[in-house]
C-alpha cells in the first residue's frame, strides 16, 4: 500500500464511522432511536479523524460526500421498512470481521439486530464481495471460518491458522480430503517461488525490471490454478460449494447490503429487483455451475426461469504496494527519496520504483470476487 493508498484506507475506515454517526443522529432527532443519543458515535468518528490527521481531507472524499448526499434517504427507507419501531445504528465492523461476517454496522432493535454491509464507492451497481489468497479460498470451502485467516478445528471450538501447512494438511486428511493435498502443495510451491523472486530477489528490486514478467506470471499461474480449483470444487461437491459461494458473495441473504455512490444507492432491504434475485438464488430450483474462464473461474446461478446472475473470480497476485513509484500518476524522481508513508517503511530512502523492504513481504497470491448487479437492477 503506497502513501496515497494508505490515506485512502484511513478515509474509508472513517467513512464507516461517519455513516453510523449520521444515521444515529437522524434517528435521535426524529425520535426513532432506542438510546436517544449519538454523542458516542460523533466522538468515535471525530477522534479517529483527529488521530490520523484526516479531519479536513476526509470532507473532500466520497466517503463523506456520498453519506452526506444519501444518509437521510437511506434513513427514511429504514423507517418505512420498520414503522413504529425504535432502533439504534451501531458500528460492528471489527467485531463482525473477527466472526467472519460482512456487516459494518447493525440496526439494533430491542429484540433483534439486522446486519448491514456497507460499500461506499463510485458505482452503486457493483461491489467487491470477498477477497483472499488462493489457499484461503479453498480453505473456506472446506473448513468453518473463525475470522480473518482463522478456522475452527473440525467438530471442536479450537481455532487454527489457515496458513499453517502442517495443521492444514492434517485436518484435510481428517476430513477426508487427502485427494486435495497435491493441489494445495502446488499452490504452496508457487507462492514460495514467486515470493522468493519478487520479495527477496535482486532482479526484482526495481519494478521496471520485472513489469512484463510479473504480468506474464499472473496470467500463467492464474490459468493453472483456476483449473486446479475447479477440480478441487468437483471433489468437494456441489452442495458444500453452493453453500460457501452464497455466503462469500452475500447471496445467502443472511446479511444486508448498502452500496453508496455519487449517482445513487442500493439498499438490499428495499430494492425489489435485488430482493427477487436473492429469492431466486435461494430457491430449491436454483443451480450453481462453474467453469474455467481464462485465469478466472466463472460462477453462474440459474433456475427454471433461466439465468439469474454470474461473476468471475480471477486468480492473480496482490503486490500490496510492494514497489514505490509504480502507481498511476506518480512522477519519477532522481536519486533517493524518503518514503512518505507513516507506517511500514516510513522514512526509508528509496529510488524510483524500488521495492519497499517491509511492505513487500505482504506480496501474496490473490482472489477478488466482484459482482455486477447492473442487469439485476435494470430488470423490468
Amino acid at each position: 500500500m503506497g502513501a496515497g493508498n494508505q490515506t485512502d484506507h484511513w478515509h474509508q475506515d472513517a467513512g464507516e464511522k461517519y455513516i453510523v454517526f449520521k444515521l444515529q443522529e437522524l434517528a435521535v432527532n426524529n425520535g426513532t432511536a432506542l438510546t436517544d443519543t449519538f454523542e458516542h458515535n460523533r466522538l468515535d468518528f471525530e477522534n479517529q479523524c483527529t488521530l490520523l490527521g484526516i479531519t479536513e481531507s476526509f470532507k473532500k472524499t466520497i466517503y463523506c460526500t456520498n453519506v452526506d448526499k444519501w444518509a437521510e434517504l437511506v434513513y427514511n427507507d429504514y423507517v418505512s421498512l420498520y414503522p413504529n419501531e425504535k432502533f439504534d445504528f451501531v458500528n460492528v465492523e471489527k467485531e463482525y470481521r473477527d466472526k467472519g461476517l460482512k456487516g459494518d454496522y447493525i440496526l439494533q432493535f430491542e429484540d433483534r439486530e439486522v446486519s448491514q454491509g456497507l460499500k461506499n464507492q463510485n458505482d452503486h451497481t457493483k461491489a467487491q464481495m470477498c477477497s483472499g489468497t488462493w489457499n484461503s479460498l479453498l480453505n473456506n470451502f472446506i473448513f468453518e471460518s473463525a475470522g480473518s485467516g482463522m478456522f475452527y478445528v473440525p467438530n471442536k471450538e479450537l481455532k487454527w491458522k489457515g496458513s499453517t501447512v502442517r495443521k492444514r494438511d492434517f485436518f484435510l486428511k481428517e476430513e477426508g480430503y487427502e485427494e486435495l493435498l497435491p493441489m494445495y502443495h502446488r499452490m504452496d510451491d508457487i507462492n514460495a517461488k514467486v515470493k522468493k523472486f519478487y520479495v527477496y530477489g535482486e532482479e526484482a528490486r526495481f519494478h521496471y525490471n520485472i513489469e512484463q514478467q510479473l504480468d506474464d506470471d499472473r496470467k500463467t499461474y492464474g490459468k493453472e490454478i483456476s483449473s486446479l480449483i475447479v477440480k478441487a470444487l468437483d471433489i468437494i461437491g456441489n452442495d458444500k460449494v453452493t453453500k460457501r459461494v452464497k455466503k462469500m458473495t452475500g447471496l445467502d441473504a443472511a446479511e444486508e447490503l448498502l452500496i453508496l455512490s455519487p449517482k445513487g444507492y442500493l439498499l438490499s432491504l428495499t430494492n425489489p429487483n435485488y430482493m427477487n434475485m436473492l429469492k431466486r438464488v435461494n430457491s430449491e430450483d436454483a443451480k450453481l455451475s462453474y467453469e474455467v474462464n481464462g485465469q478466472s473461474i466463472k460462477f453462474t446461478f440459474s433456475d427454471n426461469q433461466g439465468f439469474i446472475i454470474d461473476w468471475n473470480i480471477p486468480f492473480t497476485f496482490n503486490i500490496n504496494g510492494c514497489w514505490w513509484g509504480n502507481q498511476p500518476g506518480v512522477e519519477s524522481w532522481e536519486g533517493q527519496r524518503k518514503y512518505t508513508g507513516t507506517r511500514k517503511d516510513a522514512g526509508t530512502p528509496l529510488y524510483y520504483k524500488e521495492r519497499r523492504p517491509q511492505k513487500s513481504k505482504e506480496f501474496a497470491t490473490s482472489i477478488n470476487t466482484h459482482i455486477d448487479f447492473k442487469s439485476i437492477l435494470n430488470a423490468a
